[in-house]
């Protein structure tokens, strides 16, 4: 299980209650459903390539944090994130 704790058009950060075995440099996929509340659409899922940024631990390495920078996101996937966490129309 994990908590993300931020999120935007260029990156996520998770966090984690145990040791994984992230590395730094790795790259994983990731697939976001985003739940919609008006129009006919129910749902809209995002997939993105991402590359580990940065890995933060506790001094004892039973929790970390992992920053994902976005490597391939298509085009309206990125307006639509930054549309959502900013606020801001994207332009």
């Amino acid at each position: 299980p994990f908590e993300i704790l931020y999120v935007d058009h260029e990156r996520i950060v998770l966090g984690f209650e145990s040791e994984n075995d992230f590395v730094e440099k790795d790259e994983y996929g990731l697939k976001f459903i985003f739940s919609l509340k008006k129009g006919p659409i129910l749902s809209r899922d995002i997939f993105v390539t991402t590359i580990i940024n940065k890995i933060y631990k506790n001094d004892d390495n039973s929790k970390l944090c992992v920053d994902f920078k976005f490597t391939t996101i298509q085009e309206e996937d990125l307006r639509f994130l930054y549309e959502k966490t900013t606020k801001s129309l994207f332009i």
